[in-house]
């Protein structure tokens, strides 16, 4: 899970948020293993496969209810600065902003949303999600609301498939006793030279294009849709995902 949690602390997303998804995602896994079987999918069936009460299962899988989601404190304030004319430029733009004291354009702002939390807080939470940055004029925005709220659907989307392929392919290796065995290899290196970083992951860029293109190339010899074999049956499923990842900071890592 802390690779999970990280990432919601990295974008600002919280628990409830993570508990809701959860909720929803288990209860639709359940729901199709039972329709996989052939029975019919109760709200009594759900409750116990999944452990999650009667009454939630009913709000959100029979009523297709979630709970209501308040922005974050964070996204509010960016919201506020991207549309209150008291923070913009005279072309509509999000304009920077002055800090340091009670009077300051920040101030005022963060006062506009909430006056519980501190405009020092504020500031070091916009920091950290990569939302503000310091200048000599003031605080100047970087990440608009939907950035920070959204990254991109599609990345995201492989990433949660590449994530489900990955823990079978460890399951079956583990598990299964199965004489062939899914890849799984790991290589790491931890004192590389930080001007070295970008040439290697270059490098790591174009070895990887190159493996599943030639990996591609051989897989499509067996696929019956490219070579229609009726003496043979399909559906057969093979999963190839690889990555790199390279940091110059040691923190990172």
């Amino acid at each position: 899970m802390r690779p999970l949690l990280t990432f919601c602390l990295r974008h600002g997303l919280r628990y409830h948020q993570l508990v809701e998804v959860q909720k929803q995602v288990f209860l639709n896994l359940a729901a199709d293993e039972i329709e996989a079987r052939g029975e019919r999918v109760t709200v009594s069936r759900l409750s116990v496969m999944t452990g999650i009460n009667r009454r939630e299962v009913t709000r959100i899988y029979k009523r297709g209810e979630t709970v209501d989601d308040k922005q974050s404190l964070a996204s509010r304030i960016l919201g506020q600065w991207e549309q209150d004319p008291h923070f913009l430029t005279k072309s509509g733009k999000p304009r920077i902003l002055s800090f340091g004291d009670e009077d300051s354009d920040f101030t005022k702002l963060v006062a506009a949303v909430s006056r519980d939390v501190g405009p020092a807080s504020v500031l070091a939470e916009l920091e950290r999600i990569g939302a503000v940055e310091k200048t000599r004029g003031g605080i100047k925005l970087v990440r608009t609301t939907d950035q920070v709220q959204y990254d991109s659907l599609d990345a995201f989307t492989l990433l949660s498939r590449d994530s489900d392929a990955f823990i079978r392919a460890v399951e079956e290796n583990v598990m299964s006793g199965d004489r062939i065995r899914n890849h799984h290899n790991r290589t790491e290196y931890d004192n590389v030279f930080q001007d070295a970083i970008p040439e290697i992951k270059a490098w790591l860029f174009e070895q990887g294009a190159m493996f599943h293109k030639k990996a591609r190339e051989f897989i499509a010899n067996f696929d019956k849709d490219i070579n229609p074999q009726p003496e043979r049956n399909g559906g057969g499923r093979v999963v190839i995902t690889s990555f790199s990842w390279s940091t110059e900071d040691e923190k990172d890592a």
